[in-house]
């Protein structure tokens, strides 16, 4: 017999010098064992556990000198340790609740932006408001972007030549300058703040919307 287990249900398997040796498991020795926490292993008239003998009628021993015995027949499997089995566990709990909670995220937060996308351009005042609230976030985004990389080339000289340094400085300063300009010159700062404010409850309502629908499904 190829395996065999000890006292404490650990597993032992026999190497090519004829010894049997305990196998190693994630947190632990390999062990077999049933929900007690007793081994699995073969069991006299009495319960009394059955040695493993050898063709002499001696006991089988492990290398440590443990005395090992058989498994029983259900046991033969290849079988992982508490540790293993408990991570294995722990792991799939932690995928179902992440997958919970990304399609709840994209239910409640994602949605609701398509959602409040699509009935904004039924209206001429809503696709207005969409297309600027679109504009004013490119713009934004790639003010903050450029500013971002500016500040990082002076924070890190040793990534960056000077004239990358002096490109990037000079294109957050001018651009944000120029923003500032045009938007004060041609009075579009209202007309911003409106159409934001327009898709921001907008799209509140619809992520209390969905929020409804999702607890009314859960």
């Amino acid at each position: 017999m190829d395996s065999l287990v000890d006292k404490q249900g650990v597993v032992h398997k026999k190497g090519w010098d004829g010894q049997y040796r305990p196998q190693g498991g994630l947190f632990g020795p390999q062990k077999d064992t049933n929900f007690w926490g007793s081994p699995n292993v073969e069991r006299g008239f009495f319960g009394n556990p059955v040695e493993d003998k050898n063709w002499l009628g001696q006991t089988t021993k492990s290398k440590q000198g443990a005395t090992l015995y058989r498994r029983s027949g259900g046991s033969m499997r290849s079988s992982s340790s508490s540790g293993d089995d408990a991570l294995a566990g722990l792991i799939f709990f932690v995928i179902i609740v992440a997958l919970v909670i990304v399609s709840a995220v994209f239910l409640v937060l994602v949605v609701p932006l398509f959602m409040a996308l699509q009935r904004g351009m039924v209206s001429a005042q809503g696709r207005r408001d969409w297309g600027i609230f679109a504009a004013a976030t490119l713009v934004l985004a790639g003010q903050i972007s450029l500013s971002c990389l500016a500040w990082d080339s002076w924070l890190n000289p040793y990534a960056y030549v000077m004239w990358q340094k002096i490109i990037f400085t000079l294109g957050a300063i001018i651009g944000g300058f120029s923003i500032g300009t045009v938007v004060g010159i041609k009075g579009w700062l209202p007309n911003i703040w409106f159409s934001v404010r327009h898709v921001a409850v907008a799209y509140g309502l619809a992520v209390a919307e969905m929020w409804h629908k999702v607890w009314s499904w859960i």
